[in-house]
């Protein structure tokens, strides 16, 4: 195990094949799985966080104190492995530490000798993604293959090289996403020939916090995991051109295909009216993206349904929710469609008295961009709370939770009649609400 940066309860195992499928296949996108780690006889789990296939090497991040010896990746000990012992250790599922001994060999003296390295050790399949240690204890790398003559490992200055990457690849993405409108808007600049001042603020799709960063590390991993499988980006096309993008969420909708609940946003123009033959593109968890079908839509309350096919949601977004104190902390969570970050902005409810547009929309201080328009608003504990909106000027409006209900059970039978919750109230309290149809007049408030 190695030591993480966030702190001494974090730890980070390395595994050399636990990012494939179990027939063997490379996996597309595993980010944010489930995984169960036993060390002797402490049993904790962990969660896929970063792998590279090229390099047969993943990452799987334990947030649990478990007394373990982490290894050392950044000490400058230098020593020539040719020709050294060294012994590879593993475990079986039984709990059994298993240890083989050997040799280092290369690659017979030819010009990557110092890079391909292998060793004498007979492995079995169990100490595949085992450790390779000296007589000295010195850390050697990660046994590889288990089923050759003289098994491959991986020596630690690559994993070194990989893990200081998985560190800054992030930090490089986030950039980059800021970056682009700016540039972007002063190669367009020069081409035309106008000297204007570049106003990339309303391109920034960044906000907040980006996973597995700031927010996103005080959550449970089962509500970052819940948050993750859930949470999509679409875009939509007109031809070839995009015009909009916002988030999305998996519900519990229709047995017959996914359904993804998001804003109307994404299909409507400006005159409140739907722009006819577009074209659907759906950003998947697993980062594969899909052809998308408009399914419901409500211009009214902003709000659109769309389905997808071939895809398995496991547990999609619960939207009975009772009840929310006024003080619980939420987030705003979104999904960009370029780069399939996710990102949480933390915030609580605000008692914002103001025109809006529909006197259904709440107010939070979480500060997002359009790109997290139509993503969920969570509390800390996972329980779903509403779907975002945008605002320049008042910042995050949202739609709570039962009038979505309501307004998802208008789509399927018409009835316009639901249990609205009075929210002001500490106690639940409910009322009978209506829901409006596009081109009725809203009833006056109470």
């Amino acid at each position: 195990m190695l030591p993480s940066k966030r702190g001494a309860d974090d730890l980070t195992r390395f595994s050399a094949d636990n990012k494939r499928t179990c027939s063997g296949e490379e996996a597309t996108d595993f980010l944010g799985l489930q995984i169960v780690v036993r060390h002797e006889e402490d049993v904790a789990i962990g969660f896929l966080e970063e792998y590279d296939l090229d390099y047969e090497i993943a990452v799987v991040k334990v947030k649990a104190i478990l007394d373990v010896y982490c290894v050392p990746l950044d000490h400058q000990v230098q020593f020539d492995p040719h020709g050294r012992k060294v012994v590879a250790v593993g475990r079986d599922i039984s709990n059994r530490l298993l240890t083989t001994s050997g040799t280092c060999t290369d690659s017979h003296g030819s010009q990557y000798s110092r890079y391909l390295m292998f060793s004498t050790c007979k492995l079995s399949e169990v100490m595949q993604g085992g450790a390779l240690y000296d007589f000295y204890g010195n850390f050697f790398g990660i046994n590889l293959f288990w089923d050759m003559e003289r098994p491959i490992f991986l020596p630690r200055s690559i994993i070194l090289e990989r893990v200081v990457h998985f560190r800054t690849s992030l930090k490089k993405s986030v950039f980059l996403n800021l970056v682009k409108p700016v540039r972007d808007k002063k190669r367009q600049i020069r081409r035309i020939g106008v000297k204007l001042l570049p106003r990339p603020e309303g391109d920034i799709k960044i906000f907040g916090d980006v996973y597995p960063n700031g927010v996103w590390s005080e959550l449970e991993h089962g509500v970052v995991s819940h948050i993750l499988r859930n949470l999509v980006a679409l875009a939509s096309f007109k031809g070839e051109s995009k015009l909009r993008t916002c988030t999305g969420f998996f519900i519990d909708y229709a047995d017959k295909c996914p359904t993804i609940l998001t804003s109307a946003s994404l299909v409507r123009k400006n005159d409140a009216k739907i722009i006819e033959g577009l074209r659907i593109v759906v950003l998947l968890p697993n980062r594969e993206r899909c052809e998308g079908k408009l399914e419901h839509y409500s211009l009214h309350y902003n709000v659109a349904l769309v389905s997808i096919k071939n895809y398995t949601v496991d547990c999609p977004v619960d939207l009975n929710r009772e009840h929310i104190d006024w003080s619980t902390k939420l987030l705003a969570v979104g999904r960009c469609f370029e780069s399939g970050l996710a990102m949480a902005a933390s915030g609580k409810c605000t008692r914002w008295s103001g025109n809006l547009d529909c006197k259904d929309l709440q107010y939070t201080a979480c500060t997002i961009t359009k790109a997290g328009i139509g993503g969920p608003l969570v509390a800390v504990n996972g329980k779903f709370v509403g779907m975002n909106y945008y605002d320049r000027n008042m910042g995050t409006p949202f739609l709570w939770f039962d009038l979505l209900r309501g307004i998802l059970n208008y789509f399927k039978t018409g009835q316009t009649n639901y249990m609205k919750i009075l929210h002001d109230s500490s106690v639940l309290i409910c009322e009978v609400g209506c829901i409006v149809k596009d081109g009725e007049q809203q009833p006056p408030n109470r």
